[in-house]
Protein backbone atom coordinates (compact mmCIF):
# COMPACT_ATOMS: atom_id res chain seq x y z
CA UNK A 1 0.00 0.00 0.00
CA UNK A 2 1.25 3.95 -0.85
CA UNK A 3 2.98 5.30 2.50
CA UNK A 4 2.26 8.69 3.40
CA UNK A 5 5.33 11.32 5.45
CA UNK A 6 5.51 14.25 6.42
CA UNK A 7 7.63 17.08 4.83
CA UNK A 8 9.09 19.89 6.82
CA UNK A 9 8.89 23.11 5.22
CA UNK A 10 5.95 23.93 3.31
CA UNK A 11 5.46 20.05 1.04
CA UNK A 12 2.66 18.07 0.78
CA UNK A 13 3.11 14.67 -0.54
CA UNK A 14 1.00 12.36 -1.06
CA UNK A 15 0.81 9.16 -3.16
CA UNK A 16 2.32 7.81 -5.92
CA UNK A 17 -0.35 7.46 -8.76
CA UNK A 18 1.62 7.03 -12.04
CA UNK A 19 5.22 6.04 -13.04
CA UNK A 20 7.36 8.87 -14.88
CA UNK A 21 8.94 6.73 -17.90
CA UNK A 22 12.69 6.81 -17.31
CA UNK A 23 14.95 6.74 -20.14
CA UNK A 24 18.05 5.66 -18.70
CA UNK A 25 20.63 6.54 -16.16
CA UNK A 26 24.61 5.89 -15.39
CA UNK A 27 25.77 5.31 -12.25
CA UNK A 28 28.96 5.74 -9.88
CA UNK A 29 30.47 4.51 -6.66
CA UNK A 30 34.05 5.57 -5.08
CA UNK A 31 35.25 3.48 -2.56
CA UNK A 32 36.72 5.35 0.77
CA UNK A 33 40.37 4.33 0.20
CA UNK A 34 40.46 5.86 -3.36
CA UNK A 35 38.61 9.38 -2.42
CA UNK A 36 40.60 12.49 -1.38
CA UNK A 37 39.10 12.86 1.89
CA UNK A 38 37.94 9.28 2.64
CA UNK A 39 34.68 9.69 2.03
CA UNK A 40 32.33 6.87 0.19
CA UNK A 41 30.33 8.49 -3.19
CA UNK A 42 27.69 6.90 -4.91
CA UNK A 43 25.77 8.61 -7.73
CA UNK A 44 24.02 8.77 -10.60
CA UNK A 45 22.52 10.52 -13.75
CA UNK A 46 18.94 10.03 -13.76
CA UNK A 47 17.43 10.68 -17.48
CA UNK A 48 13.71 10.25 -18.80
CA UNK A 49 11.55 10.74 -21.71
CA UNK A 50 9.92 14.03 -20.38
CA UNK A 51 12.99 16.36 -19.97
CA UNK A 52 10.68 19.15 -19.38
CA UNK A 53 10.28 17.50 -15.82
CA UNK A 54 11.98 19.25 -13.46
CA UNK A 55 12.87 17.53 -9.86
CA UNK A 56 12.59 19.08 -6.19
CA UNK A 57 15.01 18.56 -3.10
CA UNK A 58 12.78 17.86 0.37
CA UNK A 59 13.31 17.48 3.81
CA UNK A 60 11.31 14.57 4.94
CA UNK A 61 10.78 12.66 8.58
CA UNK A 62 8.45 9.48 9.10
CA UNK A 63 8.94 7.43 12.30
CA UNK A 64 11.99 8.97 13.62
CA UNK A 65 13.91 8.70 10.25
CA UNK A 66 14.94 12.23 9.02
CA UNK A 67 16.35 12.47 5.52
CA UNK A 68 17.16 14.79 2.49
CA UNK A 69 15.77 13.41 -0.88
CA UNK A 70 14.94 13.60 -4.55
CA UNK A 71 11.56 12.43 -5.14
CA UNK A 72 9.88 11.49 -8.21
CA UNK A 73 8.22 13.77 -9.80
CA UNK A 74 5.55 13.15 -12.35
CA UNK A 75 3.78 15.97 -14.66
CA UNK A 76 0.71 16.22 -12.06
CA UNK A 77 0.98 14.82 -9.23
CA UNK A 78 3.13 15.12 -5.90
CA UNK A 79 5.08 11.71 -5.55
CA UNK A 80 6.12 11.04 -2.34
CA UNK A 81 8.60 7.97 -3.40
CA UNK A 82 12.37 9.02 -3.36
CA UNK A 83 15.10 8.14 -6.10
CA UNK A 84 18.13 9.16 -3.55
CA UNK A 85 18.84 10.19 -0.58
CA UNK A 86 20.70 10.68 2.82
CA UNK A 87 19.54 10.06 6.48
CA UNK A 88 20.93 11.46 9.53
CA UNK A 89 22.29 8.07 10.61
CA UNK A 90 24.77 8.61 7.71
CA UNK A 91 22.85 6.11 5.30
CA UNK A 92 22.81 6.83 1.40
CA UNK A 93 20.67 5.22 -0.89
CA UNK A 94 20.38 5.69 -4.83
CA UNK A 95 17.97 3.66 -6.86
CA UNK A 96 17.90 3.25 -9.66
CA UNK A 97 19.31 2.35 -12.59
CA UNK A 98 17.47 0.53 -15.00
CA UNK A 99 18.55 -2.73 -16.66
CA UNK A 100 17.12 -4.87 -18.82
CA UNK A 101 16.44 -8.58 -18.15
CA UNK A 102 16.77 -12.07 -20.56
CA UNK A 103 12.87 -12.83 -21.46
CA UNK A 104 13.90 -16.54 -20.70
CA UNK A 105 14.53 -15.38 -17.13
CA UNK A 106 11.50 -13.49 -16.89
CA UNK A 107 9.08 -16.53 -18.76
CA UNK A 108 10.17 -18.45 -15.27
CA UNK A 109 10.00 -15.44 -12.77
CA UNK A 110 7.89 -12.63 -14.31
CA UNK A 111 7.91 -9.04 -13.07
CA UNK A 112 4.70 -7.85 -10.59
CA UNK A 113 3.88 -4.36 -12.09
CA UNK A 114 3.05 -1.86 -9.40
CA UNK A 115 -0.77 -1.79 -10.42
CA UNK A 116 -0.80 -5.73 -8.93
CA UNK A 117 0.80 -4.45 -5.60
CA UNK A 118 4.89 -4.60 -6.71
CA UNK A 119 7.39 -2.73 -5.51
CA UNK A 120 10.29 -0.99 -7.91
CA UNK A 121 12.64 2.03 -7.79
CA UNK A 122 9.12 4.36 -8.05
CA UNK A 123 8.33 3.44 -4.10
CA UNK A 124 11.00 0.98 -2.83
CA UNK A 125 13.94 3.66 -2.63
CA UNK A 126 11.85 5.77 -0.42
CA UNK A 127 10.28 3.30 1.77
CA UNK A 128 14.09 1.59 2.19
CA UNK A 129 14.84 5.17 3.84
CA UNK A 130 11.93 5.87 5.73
CA UNK A 131 12.24 2.68 7.22
CA UNK A 132 16.14 1.91 7.83
CA UNK A 133 19.46 3.15 9.02
CA UNK A 134 22.16 1.24 7.52
CA UNK A 135 22.78 -0.95 4.74
CA UNK A 136 22.18 -4.48 6.15
CA UNK A 137 18.78 -3.14 6.97
CA UNK A 138 17.99 -1.92 3.85
CA UNK A 139 18.96 -5.11 2.68
CA UNK A 140 16.86 -7.05 4.61
CA UNK A 141 13.91 -4.60 3.71
CA UNK A 142 14.61 -5.20 0.04
CA UNK A 143 14.49 -8.84 0.53
CA UNK A 144 11.94 -8.90 2.58
CA UNK A 145 9.37 -6.78 0.12
CA UNK A 146 10.68 -8.40 -3.00
CA UNK A 147 9.49 -11.51 -1.47
CA UNK A 148 6.38 -10.72 -0.46
CA UNK A 149 5.14 -8.23 -2.79
CA UNK A 150 7.61 -9.09 -6.30
CA UNK A 151 9.24 -6.40 -8.44
CA UNK A 152 8.09 -4.77 -11.15
CA UNK A 153 11.40 -4.00 -13.71
CA UNK A 154 15.23 -5.10 -13.60
CA UNK A 155 16.68 -2.43 -11.52
CA UNK A 156 20.23 -1.74 -9.76
CA UNK A 157 20.55 -0.05 -6.60
CA UNK A 158 23.77 1.37 -4.31
CA UNK A 159 23.73 1.71 -0.96
CA UNK A 160 26.16 3.21 1.85
CA UNK A 161 27.07 3.36 5.58
CA UNK A 162 29.72 4.20 7.93
CA UNK A 163 30.64 0.52 7.65
CA UNK A 164 30.08 -0.65 4.12
CA UNK A 165 28.32 -0.26 0.76
CA UNK A 166 26.55 -2.25 -1.85
CA UNK A 167 25.31 -3.01 -5.16
CA UNK A 168 22.36 -4.64 -5.88
CA UNK A 169 20.94 -5.92 -9.05
CA UNK A 170 17.18 -7.14 -9.41
CA UNK A 171 16.53 -9.46 -12.11
CA UNK A 172 12.85 -10.95 -12.14
CA UNK A 173 10.03 -10.46 -9.89
CA UNK A 174 11.63 -12.29 -7.23
CA UNK A 175 15.51 -13.12 -8.10
CA UNK A 176 18.11 -10.61 -6.94
CA UNK A 177 21.60 -10.18 -5.66
CA UNK A 178 23.74 -8.08 -4.35
CA UNK A 179 27.81 -7.72 -3.07
CA UNK A 180 29.90 -5.42 -0.66
CA UNK A 181 31.53 -2.73 -2.95
CA UNK A 182 35.48 -2.79 -2.63
CA UNK A 183 36.93 0.38 -0.24
CA UNK A 184 39.44 0.39 -2.92
CA UNK A 185 37.68 0.24 -6.12
CA UNK A 186 35.63 2.73 -7.94
CA UNK A 187 32.86 2.11 -10.37
CA UNK A 188 30.87 3.75 -13.53
CA UNK A 189 27.95 2.19 -15.51
CA UNK A 190 25.35 2.23 -17.62
CA UNK A 191 21.75 0.81 -18.28
CA UNK A 192 23.14 -3.10 -17.93
CA UNK A 193 24.06 -5.92 -14.93
CA UNK A 194 27.24 -6.32 -14.06
CA UNK A 195 28.07 -9.24 -11.95
CA UNK A 196 30.38 -11.43 -13.61
CA UNK A 197 31.93 -12.88 -11.04
CA UNK A 198 29.84 -13.50 -8.33
CA UNK A 199 30.70 -15.94 -5.07
CA UNK A 200 28.30 -17.67 -2.92
CA UNK A 201 31.12 -18.65 -0.37
CA UNK A 202 31.12 -15.48 2.14
CA UNK A 203 27.72 -14.04 2.59
CA UNK A 204 29.40 -11.48 4.68
CA UNK A 205 29.84 -10.03 1.28
CA UNK A 206 27.25 -11.42 -0.67
CA UNK A 207 23.46 -11.82 -0.23
CA UNK A 208 21.04 -13.19 -3.06
CA UNK A 209 17.56 -14.56 -3.34
CA UNK A 210 16.89 -18.14 -2.61
CA UNK A 211 15.40 -18.46 -5.98
CA UNK A 212 18.18 -17.01 -8.10
CA UNK A 213 20.03 -20.18 -9.32
CA UNK A 214 16.43 -22.09 -9.82
CA UNK A 215 15.42 -22.88 -13.45
CA UNK A 216 18.36 -20.91 -14.99
CA UNK A 217 21.84 -22.02 -16.25
CA UNK A 218 23.85 -19.35 -14.52
CA UNK A 219 27.84 -19.67 -16.01
CA UNK A 220 30.89 -20.51 -13.73
CA UNK A 221 34.05 -19.00 -14.04
CA UNK A 222 37.11 -20.45 -13.82
CA UNK A 223 37.38 -20.09 -10.30
CA UNK A 224 33.49 -21.22 -9.29
CA UNK A 225 32.48 -17.90 -9.10
CA UNK A 226 29.21 -17.11 -11.41
CA UNK A 227 28.68 -14.92 -14.65
CA UNK A 228 24.76 -13.64 -13.04
CA UNK A 229 25.13 -11.20 -15.95
CA UNK A 230 25.38 -13.75 -18.99
CA UNK A 231 22.08 -15.90 -17.42
CA UNK A 232 20.22 -12.56 -16.42
CA UNK A 233 21.41 -9.71 -18.95
CA UNK A 234 20.00 -9.27 -22.06
CA UNK A 235 22.62 -8.94 -25.32
CA UNK A 236 24.36 -5.63 -25.00
CA UNK A 237 21.80 -2.70 -25.37
CA UNK A 238 24.61 -0.41 -27.22
CA UNK A 239 23.52 3.13 -26.14
CA UNK A 240 23.59 1.54 -22.25
CA UNK A 241 26.77 -0.14 -22.96
CA UNK A 242 28.70 2.99 -24.09
CA UNK A 243 28.43 4.92 -21.19
CA UNK A 244 29.78 1.85 -18.75
CA UNK A 245 33.08 1.80 -21.55
CA UNK A 246 33.68 5.41 -21.41
CA UNK A 247 33.18 5.77 -17.55
CA UNK A 248 35.95 3.28 -17.69
CA UNK A 249 37.50 5.17 -20.17
CA UNK A 250 37.33 8.23 -18.05
CA UNK A 251 39.00 7.18 -15.08
CA UNK A 252 41.16 4.51 -16.55
CA UNK A 253 42.42 5.42 -20.24
CA UNK A 254 45.40 2.85 -19.89
CA UNK A 255 42.72 0.26 -19.61
CA UNK A 256 40.16 1.84 -22.51
CA UNK A 257 43.52 1.71 -25.10
CA UNK A 258 43.91 -1.65 -24.08
CA UNK A 259 40.24 -2.36 -25.11
CA UNK A 260 38.45 -0.44 -27.76
CA UNK A 261 35.05 -0.09 -27.66
CA UNK A 262 32.60 -2.66 -29.13
CA UNK A 263 29.42 -4.52 -28.03
CA UNK A 264 31.87 -7.48 -26.82
CA UNK A 265 34.07 -6.13 -24.48
CA UNK A 266 33.70 -7.22 -21.33
CA UNK A 267 34.27 -4.21 -18.42
CA UNK A 268 34.89 -5.16 -15.25
CA UNK A 269 32.04 -3.94 -12.49
CA UNK A 270 34.68 -2.50 -10.12
CA UNK A 271 38.07 -1.14 -11.18
CA UNK A 272 41.19 1.33 -10.31
CA UNK A 273 41.16 4.53 -11.50
CA UNK A 274 44.59 5.70 -13.10
CA UNK A 275 44.35 9.12 -13.00
CA UNK A 276 47.12 10.04 -10.83
CA UNK A 277 45.47 11.35 -7.78
CA UNK A 278 42.53 10.60 -5.91
CA UNK A 279 38.69 11.35 -6.30
CA UNK A 280 36.51 13.85 -5.11
CA UNK A 281 33.11 14.86 -6.25
CA UNK A 282 33.97 17.25 -8.85
CA UNK A 283 35.85 14.24 -10.63
CA UNK A 284 32.11 12.22 -10.53
CA UNK A 285 30.60 15.62 -11.26
CA UNK A 286 32.31 16.17 -14.23
CA UNK A 287 32.43 12.62 -15.52
CA UNK A 288 28.29 13.02 -15.35
CA UNK A 289 29.15 16.46 -18.04
CA UNK A 290 31.17 14.33 -20.34
CA UNK A 291 29.72 14.24 -24.06
CA UNK A 292 32.51 11.55 -25.27
CA UNK A 293 35.11 13.90 -25.24
CA UNK A 294 38.42 12.59 -27.17
CA UNK A 295 36.41 9.24 -28.00
CA UNK A 296 33.90 10.06 -31.17
CA UNK A 297 32.25 13.36 -32.20
CA UNK A 298 28.76 13.36 -29.77
CA UNK A 299 27.09 15.58 -32.22
CA UNK A 300 28.09 14.39 -34.98
CA UNK A 301 28.36 10.20 -34.87
CA UNK A 302 25.96 10.47 -32.17
CA UNK A 303 23.08 11.61 -34.04
CA UNK A 304 23.39 9.06 -36.39
CA UNK A 305 23.63 6.01 -34.26
CA UNK A 306 22.14 4.38 -30.80
CA UNK A 307 25.21 5.41 -29.14
CA UNK A 308 24.28 8.14 -25.97
CA UNK A 309 27.05 9.67 -23.75
CA UNK A 310 26.71 10.18 -20.13
CA UNK A 311 25.92 13.75 -20.67
CA UNK A 312 22.17 14.01 -21.43
CA UNK A 313 19.82 16.90 -21.72
CA UNK A 314 17.00 14.56 -21.24
CA UNK A 315 18.60 14.52 -17.49
CA UNK A 316 15.30 14.66 -14.88
CA UNK A 317 18.10 15.35 -11.98
CA UNK A 318 21.71 14.16 -11.50
CA UNK A 319 23.29 13.62 -7.50
CA UNK A 320 26.46 12.53 -5.78
CA UNK A 321 25.82 11.26 -1.97
CA UNK A 322 29.11 11.78 0.14
CA UNK A 323 29.04 10.03 2.88
CA UNK A 324 31.90 11.71 5.22
CA UNK A 325 33.92 8.53 8.38
CA UNK A 326 35.46 11.31 9.89
CA UNK A 327 31.98 13.06 11.55
CA UNK A 328 29.44 11.62 13.88
CA UNK A 329 27.19 10.11 11.46
CA UNK A 330 24.65 13.31 12.02
CA UNK A 331 26.60 15.30 9.89
CA UNK A 332 28.11 13.08 7.70
CA UNK A 333 26.17 12.87 5.29
CA UNK A 334 25.71 14.86 1.88
CA UNK A 335 23.44 14.98 -1.18
CA UNK A 336 25.18 17.33 -3.56
CA UNK A 337 22.45 17.42 -6.27
CA UNK A 338 21.03 19.65 -9.11
CA UNK A 339 17.34 18.97 -10.05
CA UNK A 340 17.83 18.64 -13.83
CA UNK A 341 20.28 18.14 -16.39
CA UNK A 342 23.37 19.12 -15.14
CA UNK A 343 25.76 19.97 -18.04
CA UNK A 344 25.15 24.07 -17.14
CA UNK A 345 23.76 24.35 -13.71
CA UNK A 346 24.98 23.86 -10.19
CA UNK A 347 25.63 21.23 -8.17
CA UNK A 348 24.36 22.32 -4.34
CA UNK A 349 25.07 20.63 -1.23
CA UNK A 350 22.45 19.41 0.99
CA UNK A 351 23.44 17.87 4.36
CA UNK A 352 21.55 15.08 6.29
CA UNK A 353 21.59 17.66 9.42
CA UNK A 354 20.16 21.14 8.37
CA UNK A 355 16.04 21.89 9.33
CA UNK A 356 15.13 23.67 6.29
CA UNK A 357 15.31 23.74 2.53
CA UNK A 358 14.64 26.99 0.74
CA UNK A 359 10.57 26.67 -0.54
CA UNK A 360 12.19 27.26 -4.56
CA UNK A 361 13.65 24.08 -4.42
CA UNK A 362 11.22 22.10 -2.44
CA UNK A 363 7.53 23.48 -3.77
CA UNK A 364 5.83 22.34 -7.08
CA UNK A 365 4.77 25.16 -9.46
CA UNK A 366 2.79 24.85 -12.26
CA UNK A 367 4.16 24.95 -16.16
CA UNK A 368 3.56 27.19 -18.08
CA UNK A 369 4.67 30.32 -16.14
CA UNK A 370 2.31 32.34 -13.98
CA UNK A 371 2.92 35.30 -12.07
CA UNK A 372 4.79 33.35 -9.65
CA UNK A 373 8.07 33.07 -9.41
CA UNK A 374 9.53 30.09 -11.28
CA UNK A 375 10.93 27.12 -8.78
CA UNK A 376 14.40 26.52 -8.80
CA UNK A 377 13.81 23.79 -11.02
CA UNK A 378 12.50 25.83 -13.81
CA UNK A 379 14.62 28.16 -13.56
CA UNK A 380 17.61 26.33 -13.80
CA UNK A 381 16.13 23.84 -16.54
CA UNK A 382 15.63 26.73 -18.98
CA UNK A 383 18.99 28.16 -18.28
CA UNK A 384 19.94 24.30 -19.14
CA UNK A 385 18.01 24.54 -22.20
CA UNK A 386 19.07 28.08 -23.54
CA UNK A 387 23.03 26.76 -22.73
CA UNK A 388 22.21 24.12 -25.01
CA UNK A 389 20.39 25.63 -27.41
CA UNK A 390 23.26 26.50 -29.58
CA UNK A 391 25.69 23.82 -29.64
CA UNK A 392 26.47 23.35 -33.02
CA UNK A 393 25.07 24.73 -36.84
CA UNK A 394 26.16 23.48 -39.74
CA UNK A 395 28.37 25.32 -42.42
CA UNK A 396 27.41 25.68 -46.62
CA UNK A 397 28.25 22.46 -47.67
CA UNK A 398 26.42 20.67 -44.05
CA UNK A 399 29.89 20.26 -42.48
CA UNK A 400 28.99 19.98 -38.54
CA UNK A 401 30.50 23.26 -36.77
CA UNK A 402 30.46 22.98 -32.83
CA UNK A 403 29.74 26.48 -30.95
CA UNK A 404 30.35 25.11 -27.34
CA UNK A 405 32.71 27.13 -26.70
CA UNK A 406 30.78 30.23 -27.55
CA UNK A 407 27.44 29.29 -25.50
CA UNK A 408 27.83 26.70 -23.57
CA UNK A 409 31.18 26.06 -22.43
CA UNK A 410 31.02 29.30 -20.58
CA UNK A 411 28.42 28.60 -18.86
CA UNK A 412 30.26 25.10 -17.34
CA UNK A 413 32.80 26.68 -16.67
CA UNK A 414 30.98 29.56 -14.09
CA UNK A 415 29.20 26.59 -12.55
CA UNK A 416 32.49 24.50 -11.96
CA UNK A 417 34.25 27.51 -10.54
CA UNK A 418 31.35 27.83 -8.36
CA UNK A 419 31.85 24.45 -7.58
CA UNK A 420 35.30 23.96 -6.63
CA UNK A 421 34.23 26.73 -4.09
CA UNK A 422 31.30 25.42 -2.34
CA UNK A 423 33.41 22.08 -2.25
CA UNK A 424 35.88 23.94 0.10
CA UNK A 425 32.96 26.10 1.96
CA UNK A 426 30.46 23.17 2.78
CA UNK A 427 32.97 20.94 4.54
CA UNK A 428 34.11 23.51 6.41
CA UNK A 429 30.75 24.51 7.36
CA UNK A 430 30.37 20.59 8.13
CA UNK A 431 33.01 20.33 10.05
CA UNK A 432 32.56 23.11 11.93
CA UNK A 433 28.56 22.10 13.01
CA UNK A 434 29.57 18.92 13.63
CA UNK A 435 32.26 19.88 16.33
CA UNK A 436 29.30 22.30 17.97
CA UNK A 437 26.79 20.93 17.35
CA UNK A 438 25.03 24.17 15.45
CA UNK A 439 22.80 22.47 12.80
CA UNK A 440 21.16 26.03 12.29
CA UNK A 441 24.44 27.94 10.96
CA UNK A 442 25.18 24.93 8.60
CA UNK A 443 21.26 25.48 7.86
CA UNK A 444 21.10 29.45 7.23
CA UNK A 445 24.35 28.68 5.29
CA UNK A 446 22.86 26.15 3.19
CA UNK A 447 19.26 28.86 2.29
CA UNK A 448 22.25 31.43 1.73
CA UNK A 449 24.35 29.84 -0.97
CA UNK A 450 20.49 27.98 -2.17
CA UNK A 451 19.01 31.53 -3.17
CA UNK A 452 22.68 32.52 -4.31
CA UNK A 453 22.61 30.04 -6.96
CA UNK A 454 19.20 30.54 -7.85
CA UNK A 455 19.62 34.54 -8.53
CA UNK A 456 22.75 33.37 -10.67
CA UNK A 457 21.22 31.50 -12.79
CA UNK A 458 18.62 33.83 -13.36
CA UNK A 459 21.25 36.19 -14.30
CA UNK A 460 22.91 34.51 -16.44
CA UNK A 461 19.88 33.12 -18.50
CA UNK A 462 18.83 36.69 -19.28
CA UNK A 463 23.13 37.73 -20.30
CA UNK A 464 22.45 34.81 -22.40
CA UNK A 465 19.33 35.64 -23.84
CA UNK A 466 20.96 38.97 -25.36
CA UNK A 467 23.88 37.54 -25.88
CA UNK A 468 22.09 35.03 -28.35
CA UNK A 469 20.24 37.78 -29.91
CA UNK A 470 23.26 40.02 -30.54
CA UNK A 471 25.38 37.07 -32.23
CA UNK A 472 22.56 36.33 -34.61
CA UNK A 473 21.91 40.14 -35.74
CA UNK A 474 25.55 40.18 -36.25
CA UNK A 475 25.78 37.02 -37.90
CA UNK A 476 22.98 38.06 -40.39
CA UNK A 477 24.80 41.45 -41.23
CA UNK A 478 26.71 41.33 -44.70
CA UNK A 479 25.80 37.33 -45.57
CA UNK A 480 28.77 36.95 -46.81
CA UNK A 481 29.86 32.87 -45.39
CA UNK A 482 29.17 30.93 -42.77
CA UNK A 483 31.94 32.05 -40.60
CA UNK A 484 29.24 35.11 -40.07
CA UNK A 485 27.79 33.21 -37.88
CA UNK A 486 30.40 32.76 -35.24
CA UNK A 487 30.09 35.46 -32.50
CA UNK A 488 33.10 37.97 -32.21
CA UNK A 489 33.61 36.70 -28.95
CA UNK A 490 32.55 33.51 -26.23
CA UNK A 491 29.66 34.28 -23.96
CA UNK A 492 30.83 35.86 -20.82
CA UNK A 493 28.46 35.17 -17.53
CA UNK A 494 30.22 37.05 -14.98
CA UNK A 495 30.16 40.25 -17.53
CA UNK A 496 32.53 41.84 -19.62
Amino acid sequence: MPRKFTVIGGLVCGCLLARAPVRACTGFYVGRELSANGATLIGRTVDTWRPGVGNRIVLAKENGHVFISTPHVDDDDIAANAEAGVTRSGFLVSGTVTAYTKDEALRLDPFVPLSAGGVGEFNLPGEILRHCDNCREGLDYLAEQIARRGYDHGDIYLLADPDEAWYVEVYTGHRWAAVKMPADRIAAFGNEFNLREFSTNDTSSARWSPELFSGIEVPRNSDGTFDLAAAYDRPVVEFAHYRTWFGHRWFNREWADAHPYSEAVVCPLFFKPTIGRKLDVLDVIACMRTRGEGAFSPDGEALRTRTRTIADPAARTCHVLELRHDLPAAYAATLWCTPCHCEHVPFLPFNAAITAIDPDFTERRSLPASDRPRSAAEEFRRLAALAEFKRYTFDANTNYVGLSEYYADPVRRFWEKREAELLVQAREEQELAAATGNAQRLTDWTLGEQARALAEARRIHDRLIWYIAGSEFQGNEGCGSWEKLLPPRPFAPEGE
